[in-house]
């Protein structure tokens, strides 16, 4: 299964992220996002199921949350941006 990591500016943040999308019925984790090729911000991400993506998107978004990045990880460990 592939996972994507919601990348949050704060671990409290992204415990407040993994809060509303437990409303929505989506469930999250708060993870330290690979720091293999990243090297700015803070590293905790909110971690989800590949096929969840679009739905969780669509919660932070009517709930005015806002995303540093979203990130998935190659098979060489390394984490790399993608763009829904």
């Amino acid at each position: 299964m592939d996972y994507y990591y919601l990348r949050c500016r704060s671990i409290t943040y992204a415990q407040r992220v993994v809060r509303t999308l437990d409303k929505g019925g989506i469930h999250g984790w708060v993870v330290k996002l690979p720091s293999r090729g990243i090297s700015e911000g803070c590293g905790y991400s909110v971690k989800i199921a590949g096929y969840k993506l679009y739905p969780a998107l669509d919660i932070i978004r009517q709930n005015r949350l806002e995303l540093v990045g979203i990130y998935a990880v190659g098979d060489d460990g390394i984490p790399y941006e993608v763009r829904p």
